[in-house]
């Protein structure tokens, strides 16, 4: 898993396996505001950071809430820095592929079949 540091911050990649989701930045404080695309379908997450609260919604805002906590982080709504933006978004990403998972089961199936056939050797990287 990754968070690459590109020259958009506003734009990240988080690759989970043969997963990638593309976080873009709608809102930059009051709160602090990501929105979660899937490279297999179209939104499937929602981050926000407000008074504290660090929230994650699948797969859109007011969806089901797969993370609420407070953080305690001074400020209205935006990390304090790079390094615990990173780690807080790498948390919301992997919550958000495990119920994109438990929510498109043939899917990973599939997805793991032709994983499992292509670390063989046996089809072109192209899936």
């Amino acid at each position: 898993m990754s968070i690459p540091f590109g020259a958009d911050p506003e734009n990240r990649t988080v690759r989970i396996q043969n997963r990638v989701y593309n976080l873009e930045l709608s809102c930059f404080m009051c709160p602090e505001q990501w929105d979660v695309f899937s490279n297999f379908f179209d939104k499937v997450g929602y981050i926000r950071l407000r008074h504290g609260e660090f929230r994650v919604d699948y797969p859109d805002c007011g969806g089901k809430t797969l993370i609420s906590e407070n953080i305690g982080f001074y400020g209205d709504g935006a990390f304090i820095n790079e390094e615990i933006r990173n780690v807080y978004l790498l948390k919301a990403v992997k919550a958000i592929d495990e119920e994109f998972l438990d929510q498109n089961p043939s899917l990973w199936r599939k997805l793991k079949k032709k994983l499992t056939t292509f670390l063989r050797g046996s089809v072109t990287t192209t899936f």
